[in-house]
Parts: structure tokens; C-alpha cells; sequence
């Protein structure tokens, strides 16, 4: 959602709540971000080997949801704009790059192709989903006049986007509690083995 509305509240005129920038002048706003992006996946993982990978994804989650949700009241300035961009496109690398890593360590060695591209394709889905549910909030939002959305509707999107983020915290909570039984599940079935193997060599042997 972050990359549908940031564009568009820059472009919206600067007569009202806007700043009027040309798509030049976006493209110079929005490229810190993009650096940030782009400098994340190494940093993603790094952070992954010493923090875990839970903990990247659960850190990015948290600070996408803030980010957002003060976007949502302090959004008069260029540069408030483009922090938000930079910390939102640095949190998104970084966990997608300690979600893929930690992915990869969990599976078979067999499965990490299949894995690692149904995660890229879900948060290829995600952008574009993103992107649809911004457009129709500031859609929603739009004066029925100029036809230009509101200052209400991109506050609505900003909070939204955050709400969404926050949400991701409760599904690694979720997801946790599922691995840890699997785990577990697994352990007793080990060792349930181990002891009919004992118990087998031992009646073999007697």
C-alpha cells in the first residue's frame, strides 16, 4: 500500500495538503527508499544468523505498523514522506530476505526451490492486492467535485496499512505455536521408533 499512496500524496496539489511534485521530483523523493531496499537483503541476512529469523520478520513487522500509524498524523513535510519510505522499504527487505533464509533451513534440501518461490510470488501478490486496496480507499475518499481524494481517505490507507503490518506480528505468533507442536509431535514419534527398535533388537537377541 506504501507504494500506491506515497506517490500520490506527493503528486496531490500543493494548494491543499499536498506538495504538488512533479514525477521527477517523486521519483527523487521516493529513491532513498529504494537504496534502503536495496541495501536490506544483505543486511537481512546477517541479522537472520545472529537474531533468527523469527525475530527479523517480527522487528520489520513492528517497525512497518509504527511507521505507518504515525504516517497517519505526520505527514506535512517532504521528509517525513521519505523517512516512512526508508524505514517501511528497509523493514520489508530485511524480512523478506530472513523469511526466505529461514525458510530454506527449515525445509528439505528438495523443497527449497518450490518454498522460496511460493514466498516471492505471496508477497508479489501482496504489492498487487496492496495497491488495489489503496486505490480504492482513496477512491472511496475522493471529493465528489475535483474527484481528488481527500487528506481523510490517504490518512484511512496510511492507518490500514499499519493495521495490516500489525497483523503479521500475530501470525508469527501463530505460526510459532503450529512449529513448536510439529516439533514436539516429531520428538515423541522419534523416540517412540527408537524404543520399538530397542525393544525389537532385544527380543532378537534373547
Amino acid at each position: 500500500m506504501v507504494v500506491f499512496l506515497l506517490p500520490q500524496l506527493f503528486g496531490v496539489a500543493a494548494d491543499g495538503y499536498g506538495f504538488g511534485a512533479s514525477a521527477t521530483d517523486i521519483g527523487l523523493f521516493l529513491l532513498p527508499g529504494a537504496i534502503a531496499g536495496a541495501v536490506s537483503d544483505s543486511v537481512g541476512g546477517v541479522a537472520a544468523r545472529r537474531l533468527g529469523p523469527r525475530g527479523v520478520v517480527v522487528v520489520g513487522a513492528v517497525v512497518t505498523a509504527a511507521t505507518m500509524i504515525g504516517l497517519a498524523s505526520l505527514h506535512s513535510a517532504e521528509w517525513q514522506l521519505a523517512l516512512a519510505k526508508v524505514l517501511t522499504a528497509f523493514a520489508a527487505g530485511v524480512g523478506t530476505t530472513a523469511l526466505l533464509a529461514g525458510t530454506a533451513t527449515a525445509i528439505e534440501t528438495k523443497d527449497i526451490g518450490i518454498a522460496t518461490s511460493l514466498l516471492v510470488v505471496t508477497r508479489v501478490i501482496g504489492v498487487a492486492l496492496g495497491a488495489q486496496v489503496a486505490g480504492a480507499i482513496l477512491d472511496a475518499g475522493a471529493d465528489p467535485v475535483s474527484g481528488l481524494p481527500a487528506e481523510s481517505a490517504f490518512v484511512t490507507g496510511f492507518a490500514v496499512a499499519g493495521l495490516v503490518a500489525a497483523l503479521a506480528l500475530l501470525v508469527v505468533r501463530v505460526t510459532r505455536l503450529r512449529v513448536t507442536r510439529l516439533r514436539v509431535t516429531r520428538l515423541r514419534v522419534t523416540r517412540l521408533r527408537v524404543t520399538k527398535i530397542r525393544i525389537t533388537k532385544k527380543g532378537v537377541q534373547a
